[in-house]
């Protein structure tokens, strides 16, 4: 990932991240779970900072750990749908 790339997510996540955070609802919800699993309501606030600390590295490492034989589909109407879209996925006999 660029540089930009990485601080374009930053932006968006920051803000849809606090923004879910606007009904009281959300908001003791998160400030819970950070109790429950971080043993510190502060972590909730402290999260922007540490999405700031990642890196293209960061994000490789982790994507080589947990993304094996990751598939993912995406469906089309079948009069829109091209097979040679398949060539670099499935090997010629």
């Amino acid at each position: 990932y660029t540089k930009q790339e990485i601080e374009l997510f930053r932006n968006v996540n920051a803000t849809r991240y606090f923004l879910t955070l606007e009904e009281h609802k959300n908001l003791s919800h998160a400030l819970s779970v950070s109790q429950i699993y971080y043993n510190d309501p502060n972590w909730l606030y402290d999260w922007p900072q540490r999405v700031e600390k990642v890196t293209g590295k960061d994000i490789k490492r982790v994507a080589k750990k947990y993304l094996k034989d990751f598939r993912a589909g995406v469906v089309f109407s079948k009069k829109d749908f091209r097979r040679s879209w398949l060539n670099p996925i499935i090997p010629k006999s």
